[in-house]
């Protein structure tokens, strides 16, 4: 039961979780009480008391995720999450001999620590292993610091409970992962693998009514990976969100650059009627996140992707045409919010760089580079990076791995023999959301 609880506890320690140290508290007061139950069998404890104790310690559990769940923020960082775990932790050490703690601890620690990355859910099945061969051995360490191992049936029964706990990992948790998942709302790597899926509906939607989307889609979620690696961020999380984050412009491909072919529908409208329609891509993407049940941190980067940016094009358009100064910025900006996390912040970035490299007609690092410098150093300028754990460090990190990426995407193949010369077409520059 507590390696059930431990693996959970990685999966939700290496996710977002909001109470790892509850469900650690929770896998040692559960623990406590199958041993003590152990104890009753062997006429050595009081039945009653191990219930009261193991109910009262799952009680400290259950407040300490509640108060989790409804305050939004890690346990760790509230008081009353850490207060409670520590009190079922300290009831456990009352009732429970400090050799059966400290295998239990050592066992969920163990845990943890095996699940450096869950790509796939076979990935559970490693920290089965490590968790039976972890608990072997602090089994057997216990019991000769305690001289009661050796070859008696007790230290043989010691020692096959301790490697069956481990093997029970790879059979239990996979296939109760979901459940967690859905009864705690939260999102796990694993979830975030499924949908990098481009088979998903909305991706193949994307493929067929907004073709040019689609491909920038997939290009910004190669570099938001790369950078967010660069600064230590979920990597994942942001590939998956880059992947989603234009999912608005379905319901109006037309009316942006990278699906244009001739026509710009721009020519025809008001600098502020275009801009409203380029910011309402981000809303009616939340809408279709929601209704197509992506996970609320790929909705929450869709929100922020832009932050409340200024649409500048249209906004220099509108104030070339304006003779009595009436242009307000607030008409030419997006709904927002800020980036809110560091994920969301890369997205922002990597999304304006790969949309601006493509305006340059002759791709070099130096001219990249001062695109790329120009781009942070406004949004940043502009308040965008304020509600992100981002330093300038990172920034400069994010623009450095992303003009690299750039650059390596865009690389020159060298002339056939028998290849002639295409002569020079000009294309025409539709507007571009960035």
């Amino acid at each position: 039961r507590h390696v059930l609880m431990s693996s959970s506890l990685a999966v939700y320690l290496r996710s977002m979780s909001k109470g790892w140290i509850t469900l650690f508290a929770y896998g040692v007061t559960d623990e406590s009480f199958a041993l003590n139950l152990a104890r009753f069998r062997q006429g050595s404890w009081d039945w009653r008391k191990a219930i009261v104790v193991n109910q009262t310690a799952n009680a400290a559990w259950l407040g300490s995720t509640i108060i989790g769940a409804y305050s939004g923020q890690f346990i760790p960082a509230g008081a009353f999450g850490i207060d409670y775990a520590l009190i079922a932790m300290f009831l456990c050490l009352l009732v429970f001999q400090l050799r059966g703690l400290l295998y239990v601890v050592i066992a969920v620690i163990a845990g943890v620590l095996a699940v450096v990355s869950v790509r796939k859910r076979s990935d559970l099945v490693r920290p089965g292993a490590f968790v039976a061969v972890v608990s072997i051995a602090v089994m057997v360490a216990l019991g000769f610091i305690s001289d009661t191992i050796g070859w008696s049936k007790e230290g043989l029964m010691d020692v096959r409970d301790a490697a069956v706990s481990g093997l029970l990992v790879m059979l239990i948790v996979p296939g109760t992962l979901s459940l967690f998942e859905s009864a705690f709302k939260i999102t796990t790597d694993i979830q975030l693998l499924e949908l990098t899926d481009l088979n998903h509906p909305i991706l193949r939607r994307l493929t067929m009514e907004a073709p040019g989307t689609h491909h920038h889609s997939l290009m910004v979620g190669n570099l938001a990976e790369a950078a967010a690696e660069a600064i230590g961020a979920n990597s994942l999380l942001a590939r998956v969100c880059s992947y989603y984050h234009d999912v608005g412009k379905l319901n109006r491909p037309e009316y942006f650059g990278e699906n244009q072919t001739g026509y710009n529908k721009h020519d025809g409208l008001s600098p502020v009627m275009s801009s409203r329609i380029i910011a309402s891509h981000v809303k009616d993407g939340v809408e279709l996140a929601r209704e197509y049940g992506l996970c609320q941190p790929v909705v929450d980067i869709i929100q922020q992707h832009h932050g409340t940016d200024l649409i500048r094009f249209f906004y220099e358009k509108a104030n070339r045409g304006d003779k009595h100064n009436q242009v307000r910025q607030e008409d030419f900006r997006y709904p927002g919010p800020k980036p809110q996390s560091r994920e969301a912040a890369v997205v922002m970035v990597a999304d304006a760089i790969e949309s601006a490299s493509r305006s340059l007609a002759h791709l070099t690092r130096g001219r990249l580079s001062a695109v790329a410098d120009k781009i942070v150093n406004t949004r940043f300028a502009d308040g965008q990076f304020d509600n992100c754990d981002l330093t300038l460090k990172d920034l400069h990190a994010i623009t450095e791995r992303i003009v690299t990426m750039l650059l390596s995407a865009h690389h020159k193949r060298i002339e056939y023999p028998d290849q002639e010369p295409l002569e020079p077409v000009e294309s025409p520059a539709p507007y571009s959301t960035n």
